[in-house]
């Protein structure tokens, strides 16, 4: 899963803060069985000095590439 969003955001995946900085990051899952998989994805920023927070459910399934872009906080961190 390909994401872009601001350089200094804090991305976790499933609860679990993703190493990596810059505006596009890769999250590369584990081999995924036939099937829908989920996983809840936030991002947290601060722009104008507060605390901005988005978050999402990704549907996965496999061999997807997928691009998700976090357009609120992306644009309010521009």
């Amino acid at each position: 899963i390909k994401f872009v969003l601001p350089a200094d955001a804090k991305l976790y995946v499933d609860g679990k803060l993703t190493p990596g900085t810059g505006t596009e990051r890769t999250f590369y899952t584990p081999p995924l069985a036939a099937g829908q998989f989920y996983y809840d994805v936030k991002v947290e920023t601060t722009v104008d000095g507060k605390p901005v927070v988005e978050e999402k459910k990704i549907i996965v399934t496999a061999g997807a590439n997928l691009t998700e872009k976090f357009g609120g906080v992306a644009v309010a961190g521009r």
